[in-house]
């Protein structure tokens, strides 16, 4: 509820009708997975925490030099303490929590996903990105978003276990349509030799864009201009998920642990996660089978 309403209403022609067919069809997806998107709370930062570090040891697979040389991180875990900073006090949906209902009073939730986005200057060809050095006060709410901003995608992760739900799918559509009526793009960066990944962003609707990156590790920079259709076309997707789930057996976890079916929580570079294994997601799964595998964000600057 409180993510519908920040989600506003106009956005051009028939924007209040998306933004209410969009919520509708990410709510009806989610009740069906047994699953719930919401405004990550200070509750959920300990265990956003730790599905972090499992998002950056999986991305350090793409930030090795293309040679085999080892690099150091481009994009350092987040702390426990900027995490909160984030919850409280960036725009209220930047990040976004995926949790999925439990099975027991003991674990009554469990966070099995996250999205964390934010708005930034983004000239034509995104070449006004200051994604590397923008501190949080600088960075405009959705209420004074201007001419040009563009909604950076930071990361988007679901947990190993939980891949090939069309989880990840469920939290980008959630975070364009919170934003679809005073931005209408959006920008990420990704190597171009994560072949899965780019072509999951480019069926959610992104294209390559000829604009540097400015990180060799994270070399392709991706764009979506129209967000309010890209939405629509992934509401359909969802609405279709949620109609044949409805005939099918609920998704079901053992809940062992909180963060269960995680890999032990580690700062260890040489920590692998599920996903890391010899058997990866099929790229052809959906978004959320190369979401954790996909999006490397590049260098960013969060000074205290």
């Amino acid at each position: 509820e409180v993510l519908d309403k920040m989600g506003g209403g106009g956005g051009g022609p028939g924007g209040g009708g998306l933004l209410k067919t969009a919520f509708g069809a990410v709510q009806g997806y989610a009740r069906a997975c047994g699953v719930q998107a919401r405004a990550a709370e200070l509750r959920d930062a300990p265990s956003v925490m730790e599905l972090n570090n499992l998002f950056r040891a999986e991305m350090g697979q793409w930030e090795r030099d293309p040679a085999g040389v080892w690099a150091p991180p481009s994009y350092p875990e987040l702390t426990l303490q900027q995490i909160e900073d984030i919850i409280c006090e960036e725009l209220q949906g930047n990040l976004i929590v995926l949790v999925r209902e439990g099975e027991s009073r003991q674990h009554r939730e469990r966070a099995i996903g996250y999205l964390y986005s934010y708005l930034e200057p983004w000239g034509e060809g995104g070449e006004k990105s200051n994604r590397r050095c923008a501190a949080r006060s600088q960075r405009p709410s959705a209420k004074e978003a201007r001419a040009g901003d563009s909604i950076y995608i930071a990361e988007l992760f679901v947990v190993a276990s939980e891949r090939g739900l069309g989880l990840g799918e469920l939290l980008l559509t959630e975070s364009l349509r919170l934003r679809c009526s005073t931005v209408s793009r959006s920008h990420l960066y990704v190597s171009s030799r994560n072949v899965s990944a780019v072509n999951c962003y480019l069926k959610f609707g992104f294209k390559r864009s000829a604009a540097p990156s400015g990180d060799k590790l994270h070399d392709l920079v991706m764009e979506l201009r129209d967000s309010q259709k890209c939405i629509a076309d992934a509401a359909h997707r969802l609405e279709t998920r949620s109609a044949s789930r409805a005939l099918t057996p609920p998704h079901s976890t053992p809940p062992a642990s909180p963060l269960s079916g995680y890999a032990s929580s580690s700062s260890s570079r040489t920590s692998c996660s599920p996903s890391m294994s010899s058997n990866p997601p099929s790229p052809a799964a959906s978004l959320i089978g190369s979401a954790a595998w996909s999006l490397s964000p590049p260098s960013l600057s969060r000074p205290d």
